[in-house]
């Protein structure tokens, strides 16, 4: 029989609240970006919005990443789209690959991977990029973004 505080110590050890030593580990206080777009991902309903911050603010292009984040799922690492789209920027897996399954940081890198090759192919033409990761030819979806990215303040 496993006693009661061996249950409660690898509850906490799962929340990453402590570490195997028992030593509690107090989170890392958030920096003035992380707190901001922990903010904005909050205000549009991610059910985990300081873990998607601290990831998003260390990307090569994180308003870009947020806007899309919560234009294509509100930030919600478990979306599922009608088409087949998967996470957090809703990759279809027939085009991109396998997306990472609750995983916050390693859809953050399969789409970072995804945009910057759209970059590069569009000779670094942000709408067409956007245009290609959409499916959009209107422009429509480059322009949402992009004023979503304009709203975001770091």
């Amino acid at each position: 029989m496993v006693g009661r505080g061996v249950v409660v110590a690898a509850v906490l050890m799962l929340l990453g609240c402590t570490r195997p030593d028992s030593q509690v580990v107090k989170p890392q206080p958030l920096t003035q970006k992380e707190q901001k777009l922990a903010e904005v991902f909050q205000q549009h309903g991610s059910p985990h919005p300081v873990e998607l911050a601290r990831v998003v603010v260390k990307m090569k292009r994180p308003r870009l990443a947020a806007a899309q984040a919560i234009i294509e799922s509100d930030g919600t690492v478990t979306a599922r789209g009608t088409a087949g789209e998967i996470g957090i920027w809703q990759v279809i897996e027939r085009d991109w690959g396998p997306t990472p399954k609750n995983d916050i940081q390693g859809q953050a890198d399969q789409y970072e991977s995804i945009m910057e090759s759209l970059i590069r192919e569009s000779d670094g033409n942000l709408r067409r990029a956007l245009g290609k990761y959409n499916g959009d030819r209107t422009g429509k979806y480059a322009r949402k973004v992009l004023a979503k990215v304009e709203q975001i303040k770091l």
